[in-house]
């Protein structure tokens, strides 16, 4: 209890230095805890990004579909096994990839055929959002109004508008040569030009029968509640059919799994930069303060007081000192962040108009998500710090002799 008083009173005794070191530990901590909620809400922004605009939190394909793309290797859907997981919501939809040609008079080029289910497809993406004109298709059975949606950018290169037709000629999976007058129901932009020019979508039951394809490619799914996407796909794994695969976004998106790989790197690395930088501010801090106090380290020896007691009393100060830090890095983290959750933080000065990951447009505005274990230890961890930081300071005090300690000028 002596002890833990004197380092109270020592850190008074110089308190403008004091006042200093907490402000320089504080700041840094709070730099600490603000980049990490902003490095974690861009990860999460750029997630939910690419899984709702078209990749789902998982999808379900044959093996050998995916060794080599044969529009003949279907399977039939059974959404009956999908598993029952309490607190979580797991919703699918089919799909159908027909490469084919789309032509207009006298212009034709080659895009990818996309079959999906109306109903279910919004429930899984926002590509029913991302339609500017027209109108979304409508569930129908066997095909009967022939309806597609192109993007604007597609629109202009074969000169179609809204209402009009368009032929869509691709090979079907007996040999054959399917094709169909389809009309253009509305117009869709998912904010990547380049990638919505080569996709047409209309009703998985249009595509099955241009392509006389029995089953589909693809089943999307997205989960939604407590458990994540890798913990459904270890449950959903043992009820799959011989065949097939499951796969999460991170086994399918090699690109935006390189983006949260890239920001948890740049946290961590801005994280030792600025530990190391709080560490020789604390060890030149104390070992000012040490030589500072050489006679009174070398008195208090000389009425007893053991080694360990000297290196408690400077270690005390460094307790008080780091609490002081963290509770301000705290403070000040908390004001920046709840500034930037209701404002966002804009990456467009740093990073420019655009970014990408494949063909998806990520979101420039991001909202920090604090997360609360990361937050926990990095503040213990920089308390962990100023602490070991004053251990060769306090070994050093203790090491004085008495009687030569006292004589210092």
């Amino acid at each position: 209890m002596i002890l833990m008083l004197m380092g109270l009173k020592n850190l008074r005794r110089h308190f403008r230095r004091s006042l200093i070191t907490v402000f320089s530990i504080g700041f840094g901590l709070a730099t600490i805890l603000w980049l990490q909620s902003i490095l974690h809400g861009s990860s999460r922004s750029a997630v939910d990004s690419v899984t709702s605009a078209y990749l789902g939190h998982m999808q379900i394909f044959r093996q050998d579909y995916l060794d080599n793309k044969m529009i003949q290797q279907t399977f039939r859907w059974d959404e009956s096994r999908l598993p029952q997981v309490p607190g979580t919501q797991i919703i699918s939809t089919e799909r159908i990839h027909l490469p084919a040609l789309i032509s207009s008079g006298e212009q034709s080029m080659p895009v990818m055929l996309e079959g999906i289910d109306p109903i279910k497809e919004p429930q899984v993406t926002t590509i029913k959002s991302t339609l500017v004109e027209g109108e979304f298709l409508a569930e129908e059975k066997g095909c009967a109004e022939k309806s597609a949606l192109i993007s604007r950018g597609l629109a202009k290169l074969l000169n179609v508008k809204l209402g009009e037709k368009i032929v869509l000629l691709a090979q079907a999976s007996d040999g054959t040569l399917g094709n169909e007058l389809f009309r253009v129901r509305g117009y869709f932009d998912s904010g990547s030009p380049d990638h919505d020019k080569g996709i047409v979508l209309t009703n998985k039951e249009c595509v099955q029968q241009i392509g006389a394809l029995d089953g589909v490619h693809e089943v999307t799914l997205r989960v939604k509640g407590k458990k994540t996407p890798e913990e459904v796909q270890k449950l959903i794994e043992p009820l799959m059919a011989e065949g097939q695969r499951v796969l999460t976004w991170r086994d399918l998106s090699n690109g935006l799994v390189t983006m949260t790989t890239f920001n948890d790197a740049s946290l961590l690395l801005v994280s030792g930069i600025l530990f190391t930088v709080i560490s020789l501010g604390i060890l030149n801090t104390f070992l000012i303060a040490v030589f500072e106090r050489t006679k009174e380290f070398g008195v208090m020896m000389a009425l007893g007081t053991p080694s360990l007691g000297v290196i408690g009393t400077v270690l005390w100060e460094a307790f008080f000192l780091g609490l002081a830090a963290s509770l301000l890095g705290i403070f000040v983290a908390a004001v920046l962040i709840t500034y930037h959750s209701k404002f966002g933080f804009d990456l467009r000065p740093l990073v420019g108009q655009n970014l990408s990951v494949g063909a998806f447009k990520l979101n420039l505005t991001i909202y920090p998500v604090i997360n609360w274990v990361g937050a926990v230890k990095a503040t213990l961890f920089t308390w962990l710090v100023v602490v070991v930081a004053t251990f060769y300071p306090a070994y050093r005090a203790s090491r004085l002799k008495p009687a030569a300690a006292i004589r210092s000028q």
